[in-house]
């Protein structure tokens, strides 16, 4: 499974999904001990560590757990005396998304690198232009030409915004900048402010978790904290 990739996914996958904030912290939490394991197709996870990382009861960890079954985001085999219970996680970026969900073709076209969006017929790329709200030509992400980063950095900015800390344009410049310092990796960089809006940080930081074999060159200072 490719770690990154995954991550990114779930992200996508959340915009057309609800899902709570605990929900997704044990789905992280899992994530995580799947890339210590180096991604067996199921492996064991006490309900004790799990209880200790997300720091929640037992009945809220079944709660939690059931919740991500029914999503479909993971499956889970009750353990026994001597074998905790074995979790395995559903590939989203190998699925199109396609877990309990109708597919969203604008979304789509942002996940997949392949289409040729000269293709597209000009009727729909203006119904979509009609839709969408003026952008102010002072925005500094509304300039970023990556589809994906360029969502990632204004949920980021949203996020801000919830917290009553919204962010300047000079604020916006040097955020980028700071990304390209760390990683020149798009998807490393989309990760990056993943990582940010589900903790709540003000600044962005390297990777908690470093995926097998991607090595980083930047020590993860952050910006803004």
């Amino acid at each position: 499974m490719q770690y990154i990739s995954q991550i990114n996914a779930f992200w996508n996958w959340r915009r057309l999904n609800e899902i709570s904030h605990a929900q997704v912290d044990l789905y992280f939490t899992i994530l995580n001990c799947g890339n210590s394991c180096g991604w067996k197709t199921e492996f064991n996870i006490p309900n004790s560590t799990i209880i200790g990382m997300c720091q929640i009861s037992a009945s809220e960890l079944a709660k939690h757990r059931n919740a991500l079954i029914q999503k479909g985001l993971i499956r889970y085999r009750k353990g026994n005396k001597k074998n905790a219970g074995s979790y395995s996680i559903t590939p989203l970026y190998d699925s199109n998304l396609d877990i309990n969900l109708d597919i969203n073709p604008d979304i789509n076209l942002d996940i997949n690198p392949d289409i040729n969006h000269e293709n597209i017929p000009r009727v729909k790329t203006k119904s979509k232009t009609k839709n969408k709200p003026p952008i102010s030509p002072l925005d500094v992400f509304a300039k970023v030409e990556d589809e994906q980063l360029r969502g990632a950095l204004c949920d980021f900015e949203k996020m801000r915004k919830t917290m009553k800390k919204p962010m300047t344009e000079r604020a916006k410049e040097l955020l980028l900048a700071k990304l390209r310092d760390m990683t020149e990796n798009k998807d490393e960089q989309i990760a990056i402010l993943n990582q940010s809006i589900m903790n709540n940080w003000q600044g962005v930081f390297a990777l908690k978790d470093k995926p097998r074999g991607v090595n980083y060159e930047d020590d993860g200072d952050f910006l803004g904290r």
